[in-house]
């Protein structure tokens, strides 16, 4: 059946076609920075950051289902640092102390398993519809504030922890001891 054939080839949903990851860090020495009361309040700081750029994976809109994955969604960003602090025969030991900052920069990355579903004759995808047409922070329209049942006017919910799949911008605080 030679009518069926695709005549281009067609990205399978995971297909990342650019993907860019960069790690940096930077240690201090010993006795590196301004001193305070005899204190060198930038020694033995190393500080590390990790970041990711990947393009978006392939959809299928639901104007055209015929044309599978030739959409992509957006591009995705996200950044993480660390700033870590030794200090030496602090409480009898090796100390470190340090400060993560995950999702610097509070990129929000769409879920791709809730929005991007792929589109069929019997389920045409609504929210992809929406993501397409309007806004996402569309308070009338738009996904962000989107019911599966349909739209709830005053009632409408924010969507946010179903469009999203990362976490908003978040800290970590530790303290590690060396015996």
């Amino acid at each position: 059946d030679l009518i069926n054939v695709p005549t281009r080839d067609i990205l399978l949903d995971f297909d990342r076609t650019h993907n860019l990851v960069i790690t940096a860090g930077y240690a201090t020495g010993k006795d590196w920075g301004p001193s305070l009361a005899g204190l060198k309040l930038f020694s033995n700081l190393f500080i590390s950051a990790y970041s990711t750029m990947r393009s978006g994976r392939p959809y299928t809109s639901p104007s055209d289902i015929r044309l599978i994955n030739v959409k992509r969604a957006p591009m995705e960003y996200n950044t993480d640092l660390r700033l870590t602090r030794s200090i030496q025969g602090f409480l009898g030991s090796k100390t470190t102390l340090y400060l993560e900052v995950f999702n610097l920069f509070s990129n929000k990355i769409l879920n791709y398993e809730y929005l991007f579903d792929r589109p069929t004759p019997t389920n045409p995808n609504l929210p992809l519809q929406y993501y397409e047409a309007y806004p996402i922070n569309d308070e009338e329209n738009g996904i962000r504030y989107w019911w599966d049942k349909g739209r709830q006017g005053p009632f409408s919910v924010d969507q946010s922890f179903l469009i999203y799949s990362n976490q908003p911008r978040s800290f970590s605080f530790g303290v590690a001891f060396e015996f």
